[in-house]
C-alpha cells in the first residue's frame, strides 16, 4: 500500500491529535486497500493500466496569497473562516481553539518526489483583539467549558505542515497546509498572515518499489510473516540505497515492527529482492499495514514507498443453519 507521509518530527506532535490528520490517515488506509474511487481502480492494477494524471511542474519556489479571513459571530462565539470553499479549512485539535487553515495541493509525475518544504517568508500581517474562538472537540465545535484548557500561548505553534500521498499512476500528491491564523485563548489576541513563500526540495528517483509481497494474507497463529520487497533501478548507473520496513496496526496506527537494510547496491537497469521477517507473537489479532521505503544512501532522500496489508489470525466464522 502507499501511504501519506507526515513531515513533522517527534513521536507526539500536536498535529498528530488533529481530527483532520486522523481523517486523512484513515482515508489513506482505505485508498491503499481499495484504490481511488475517483480513478475507478485499485492498488492491484499494474501502473501502466491506471488512467494518467495531469502532472504539475516541480516548481521550487511557491508563493501563496491567502484570502483575508471572515468572522461570523453566534451567541458570543466567533467562528473564523477563510472564504475559499476549496482550499480553506480548519485545524481541528481536541481542546484547542478552532483556527482556520489553507491547503494547497500539487501532483508530480513518477520519479519526482518532495523531499522537504521550508518556509522562506510570510508577510502582510494583520492583528485583531477580543475574539472568542470556540474550542474544538474533533468534529464538534463547542464553547469552552470548565474542563477545556487550551495549550498556553499561541496556537498553532507551527506555520505549516505538509504530507505526501503516493498515487496509483506512480506519481506523488503533495498536500501543503498553511497555518495563517494564530490565536491566544488567554489574551484573545489573533495574528493573521496573508502572504507566504515556500521553498520545495525535490528528489529525482530512478528507483521503484515494484512489489511488497507477504507470504500470508492471514498469518496463522504461531507462524511468522515473511515479506519480500522487490526493487527496480531504471537508471543508467548503479545506485546504493537503504530500505526500511514498518509494520503498523491499521486500527491504532502503532508500529509493531520497524526494520532496515542499508547499503544495498542495485545495478543499472537491474532489480533485486530483499527479504524481511516478522514474528507477530504477542501482537493483537487484527489487520496490519506494511510500509516499505527506499532511501538514497548518500543524502537519505526518500526515493519511493510501497505498501501491502495482511491480517494476524484467522477471523472466527460460524455457520448457522436456516
Amino acid at each position: 500500500m502507499r501511504n501519506g507521509k507526515r513531515s513533522l518530527a517527534g513521536d507526539l506532535h500536536w498535529y498528530s491529535l488533529c481530527w483532520s490528520r486522523l481523517t486523512v490517515s484513515r482515508q489513506n488506509l482505505l485508498y491503499n486497500i481499495y484504490g481511488d474511487p475517483f480513478r475507478g481502480s485499485s492498488t492491484f492494477f499494474p501502473k501502466d493500466s491506471i488512467p494518467k494524471t495531469t502532472f504539475d511542474p516541480p516548481v521550487e519556489t511557491l508563493h501563496i496569497n491567502i484570502p483575508f479571513y471572515q468572522v461570523n459571530s453566534d451567541d458570543g462565539i466567533d467562528f473564523v473562516n477563510i472564504p475559499d470553499d476549496e482550499l480553506g479549512g480548519h485545524l481541528d485539535v481536541v481542546n484547542e481553539p478552532l483556527v482556520p487553515s489553507y491547503r494547497v495541493t500539487a501532483n508530480f509525475g513518477p520519479g519526482i518526489r518532495v523531499n522537504d518544504i521550508q518556509l522562506v517568508s510570510r508577510g502582510n500581517q494583520s492583528n485583531e483583539s477580543g475574539l472568542t474562538l470556540p474550542v474544538s472537540w474533533w468534529n464538534q465545535k463547542t464553547s469552552m467549558g470548565p474542563g477545556d484548557v487550551p495549550s498556553p500561548g499561541t496556537f498553532p505553534s507551527d506555520a505549516f505542515h505538509w504530507d505526501t500521498l503516493e498515487t496509483l499512476d506512480g506519481g506523488q500528491e503533495m498536500m501543503l497546509t498553511v497555518h495563517p491564523f494564530f490565536y491566544n485563548a488567554t489574551t484573545k489576541d489573533a495574528t493573521f498572515y496573508q502572504d507566504y513563500s515556500f521553498h520545495i526540495d525535490f528528489v529525482t528517483s530512478t528507483v521503484d518499489i515494484e512489489a511488497v509481497t507477504p507470504t500470508y494474507r492471514s498469518v496463522p497463529l504461531g507462524e511468522s510473516q515473511e515479506i519480500d520487497v522487490r526493487l527496480t533501478n531504471t537508471g543508467s548507473a548503479e545506485v546504493r540505497v537503504n530500505v526500511s520496513l514498518d509494520i503498523q496496526d491499521m486500527g491504532s496506527f502503532e508500529v509493531a515492527s520497524s526494520q532496515s537494510q542499508n547499503g544495498i547496491v542495485i545495478p543499472a537497469g537491474g532489480s533485486l529482492i530483499r527479504h524481511f521477517s516478522w514474528d507477530p507473537a504477542g501482537s493483537p489479532e487484527t489487520f496490519y499495514q506494511i510500509i516499505a521505503r527506499v532511501f538514497d544512501s548518500s543524502h537519505l532522500g526518500e526515493l519511493d514507498k510501497g505498501y501491502e496489508n495482511f491480517r494476524v489470525g484467522i477471523p472466527n466464522l460460524s455457520i448457522k443453519s436456516m
